[in-house]
């Protein structure tokens, strides 16, 4: 009977392979692009024209070049004669979004957490509702300010 061995070595053709050292083999060949997919280098892009306009003086004299630029031209336009809904994308578009906030008081939030458990506890357990919280109070007194 033949024993196949298998080789546990690693071929060290690659050289030092780790940290920010990728093995070649799955390295970018130069001039391969990281993001085949993308926009090719040079493709005008609106917030840059927009960007562009809003540097320069209102009053001069501007002709687009692209068709980045004249979408940009055509909403700088409606921004200038007050267009919220413009005005607004003008803004995202240069200036980044705004975070959206949330504000919750987290007292109501607890208290409602307490009250929506005290009812699912008395109708699981078919108690009357006072009872369930007497017993979560007992248990969980730090409860009370919030189910009282």
């Amino acid at each position: 009977m033949s024993k196949k061995s298998k080789s546990t070595k690693i071929p060290q053709k690659q050289g030092k392979v780790g940290y920010k050292q990728p093995p070649k083999a799955t390295q970018f060949k130069p001039g391969q692009s990281g993001n085949p997919g993308g926009l090719p280098k040079g493709t005008p892009k609106v917030s840059v024209a927009l960007m562009k306009l809003l540097a320069g003086n209102p009053g001069e004299h501007f002709t687009p070049s692209s068709r980045a630029e004249q979408i940009a031209w055509a909403l700088i336009n409606k921004a200038a004669s007050g267009d919220v809904q413009a005005i607004r994308e003008v803004s995202d578009r240069t200036e980044g979004k705004s975070p959206a906030t949330l504000n919750v008081n987290k007292h109501d939030a607890r208290a409602e957490h307490y009250r929506r458990l005290a009812d699912q506890m008395a109708a699981k357990y078919n108690k009357p509702r006072d009872e369930i919280v007497r017993d979560m109070i007992e248990y969980e007194p730090e409860a009370s300010q919030w189910l009282m």
